[in-house]
């Protein structure tokens, strides 16, 4: 998607001269980040959106280098446009291939002790529950095509404090008899948590996350920014703020275009925005000695700041996790074979077309007559293939082609 937002805020900052309790600091540091997206990410976001469009069999689309919108081929001339999808049926199957063989979790004992060993069995059974009720194996399916067809996936792990009431997974896994401190050994990393809601895992696209410096490894990057498009009461009841207080991007946003505005007849329009919908800008810092020792967690709308705090997780890890379909050791953005599969694609649906159009013409010829010599034309007029007329005492001449040598054919 394309942001173009039109706030003033002074000049961002380097994260080691942030106040992290200065707002108008805060929100130009997001802002910076934004605009980094979108003058950085924006052709990696068009192909991924092209890879997608043409995975989905609409093959006679491209990126107006302008705008960035999907546009459809023109065809004045009415010629046969046929379109046999190949890299639908190709990529599904490198995703079952990849889902043949499930993930499975299994905690390792950390020693030989038969204690450690039922604490690792114990840990393994609350990670093969959180497993099974993420509906771990879908997620999974969805995360491989993402990465397939748009070079680049993430997995977001989160906690949703209105998720529902927490779950006492200490007597629903049959662990009331154990001692206390074997029990806050099993839950690491759960502790923090007592009073929120449910776990859950979300399948980011690339055109929802950017991490910098620009040119930077996901690992190695300063900060990830994460854009999610969340309605005004979901942000006023997220975060405890007035919804008149909040405003909308798409009041000031020129185009957004998205593989999902193609309508099921294959016409492209443009994104229609929607003044109660909201970007929400999620920055999350990786913990730097310096400056955030435990990582930071900013989140903003247009103009308004909504949180900021230290990493909420006990790990400070950013929970973001990249998946890539594969990547030069040295470059930041990774590689599709759908991109590759492209034009091969292309020129199969031209060479199909072309036979299918000489197979029509073939046996169904037109007839060729001087304008004004047939009298009864509707009766000429019904026949296969139509007619065609021309003016003068001359019939119009066909320039014949170079034939094919037989090796081509």
């Amino acid at each position: 998607m394309a942001l173009h937002t039109q706030q003033n805020h002074p000049p961002a900052k380097r994260l080691g001269e942030i106040d992290w309790d200065d707002e108008s600091q805060l929100l130009a540091l997001v802002e910076q980040c934004v605009d980094q997206k979108r003058e950085f990410n924006r052709e990696f976001e068009q192909q991924a959106f092209r890879n997608a469009a043409w995975y989905m069999g609409y093959q006679d689309l491209f990126l107006s280098g302008r705008s960035g919108a999907l546009k459809r081929l023109a065809n004045p001339a009415n010629r046969v446009r046929l379109i046999y999808n190949l890299i639908k049926p190709a990529v599904n199957q490198l995703v079952a291939v990849l889902g043949f063989n499930p993930i499975r979790f299994e905690v390792l004992p950390a020693t030989d002790d038969l204690e450690d060993a039922d604490v690792a069995r114990r840990d393994t059974a609350v990670m093969n529950d959180a497993q099974e009720r993420l509906n771990f194996a879908s997620l999974i399916s969805l995360n491989d095509l993402q990465t397939i067809v748009a070079a680049m996936s993430f997995l977001k792990v989160c906690w949703n404090p209105f998720g529902g009431a927490p779950r006492d997974l200490v007597r629903e896994l049959g662990l009331e008899d154990e001692e206390p401190a074997e029990i806050r050994r099993i839950f690491k990393g759960f502790e923090p948590f007592e009073e929120v809601g449910a776990l859950e895992v979300f399948v980011r696209p690339v055109s929802c996350v950017y991490w910098g410096p620009p040119g930077s490894q996901f690992d190695e990057a300063d900060w990830v920014l994460d854009i999610n498009e969340r309605s005004r009461d979901y942000v006023s009841q997220h975060y405890d703020i007035d919804p008149e207080e909040l405003a909308s991007d798409y009041e000031t946003l020129s185009e957004t275009y998205r593989v999902s505005d193609i309508r099921p007849n294959g016409q492209i329009t443009r994104h229609q925005p929607d003044l109660d919908k909201l970007l929400v800008r999620e920055l999350w810092v990786r913990r730097n000695s310096d400056y955030a020792p435990r990582g930071r967690h900013v989140v903003s709308v247009l103009g308004k700041l909504l949180r900021t705090q230290e990493n909420p997780y006990w790990h400070r890890e950013i929970p973001l996790v990249p998946f890539y379909f594969w990547r030069l050791a040295d470059n930041c953005y990774p590689v599709s074979d759908v991109s590759d599969m492209l034009g091969p694609q292309s020129d199969f649906n031209k060479n199909k077309s072309q036979q299918s159009e000489v197979r029509e013409l073939s046996s169904n010829p037109f007839i060729l007559y001087q304008f004004g010599s047939i009298r009864n034309f509707d009766e000429w007029n019904s026949r296969p293939g139509g007619m065609r007329s021309y003016h003068g005492p001359t019939a119009p001449q066909v320039v014949p082609g170079q034939s094919i040598p037989n090796s081509m054919v």
